[in-house]
């Protein structure tokens, strides 16, 4: 599968999503260009209460830009806490 669309693109994960409620949020730096960051956030259950903390929960998950989809993805040698980032920083 394959597409021209004149610009580099860079897919870091793909993943199926599935819910009650999809967001999808679209993170622009510049109202001129295209997006860079994208997320998709499910939640069970539906209506006006379920959309609004999917999309709230999405535009965090965009500004904190995670490195691992799930915790079964990352690394044994990455820390978990904020314990354990504090402990390996020069503070």
């Amino acid at each position: 599968m394959g597409a021209a669309l004149g610009d580099k693109v860079v897919v870091r994960c793909i993943a199926r999503v599935e819910g009650g409620t999809v967001d999808a949020y679209l993170h622009r730096t510049a109202k001129d260009l295209p997006a860079q960051i994208g997320v998709l956030f499910a939640v069970e259950g539906e209506g006006d209460t379920a959309a609004t903390a999917a999309h709230d929960v999405a535009v965090h998950v965009a500004a904190m830009a995670p490195n691992y989809l799930s915790r079964e993805d990352v690394p044994a040698d990455v820390p978990f806490n904020l314990g354990d980032v504090g402990a390996q920083a020069d503070l």
